[in-house]
């Protein structure tokens, strides 16, 4: 049996970020999907994502509800998570000596 290698911290708020810089807006449920992540971890990187100004909040303007729901939120990278996407995919190229890490479109 093959066992998967953990994933760094800082490489799942990359995956998160690069995710939500490649389509114009994107859901939570489409980023855990994506990312392979469980409901806490999401939330968890969420958190630290959008406190940082890495991530934002948008909401959706489809749904017309005087309740704030958790499904009517969009997520966006912000100009500072494709900087950070920028300078991590530096670094790892640098310590990996890899070509290209991520390809966020910007």
């Amino acid at each position: 049996m093959e066992t998967k290698e953990r994933r760094h911290k800082y490489d799942i708020c990359a995956q998160i970020l690069e995710a939500c810089a490649n389509s114009q807006v994107m859901l939570k449920s489409h980023i855990l999907r994506d990312c392979s992540l469980s409901g806490n971890q999401l939330y968890d990187f969420l958190s630290l994502l959008i406190n940082k100004s890495l991530l934002k909040e948008i909401p959706n303007p489809k749904i017309h509800s005087y309740k704030n729901t958790k499904k009517s939120v969009y997520l966006r990278t912000t100009n500072k998570g494709r900087e950070f996407l920028k300078t991590y995919s530096r670094l790892k190229m640098f310590l990996e000596g890899d070509e290209v890490v991520f390809n966020y479109g910007g």
